[in-house]
């Protein structure tokens, strides 16, 4: 409860799913991670931020180490969203850059609808028009 509530007042796309790992400064939770399992042994890096006013210095590598000491993993993947970051830091973690995917949304009037609420491109079809933004970037570790 504390983790969603965390996430829906920290992070752009609210509180995701998933297992949460956090660190705490005098009771406060100030930085989180979300993994979910995706199957098997493989995850997925939902969510990650820090609270508003707060930089963690060390606290993705200390929450990430915590995880893989935790869970059983052959992989663990993560998306960046390009309009915010880079991803570049994530390397020096054993991360690889895998794939960067086109991203956009459907408009209509004044409403918004991620790419995936239409299919395909019927959205053309429903009087909608596609807004394009920088995209994604796939990173995954692999521990096999």
């Amino acid at each position: 409860k504390q983790a969603k509530q965390f996430f829906r007042e920290n992070h752009l796309m609210q509180s995701g799913s998933g297992k949460t790992f956090g660190l705490y400064y005098y009771n406060e939770l100030v930085c989180a991670i979300r993994i979910r399992n995706l199957k098997e042994k493989d995850y997925d890096i939902s969510r990650f931020c820090c609270g508003i006013g707060y930089n963690v210095v060390g606290g993705f590598s200390r929450l990430l180490n915590y995880v893989e000491n935790t869970l059983s993993m052959s992989s663990l993947r993560t998306f960046i969203d390009l309009r915010y970051g880079t991803g570049n830091y994530l390397p020096q973690f054993g991360f690889t850059k895998h794939k960067t995917y086109l991203s956009f949304k459907w408009v209509y009037r004044h409403n918004t609808y991620h790419r995936m609420k239409i299919p395909k491109n019927s959205g053309y079809d429903q009087g909608c028009y596609k807004i394009w933004d920088c995209g994604q970037a796939k990173y995954i570790k692999n521990y096999d």
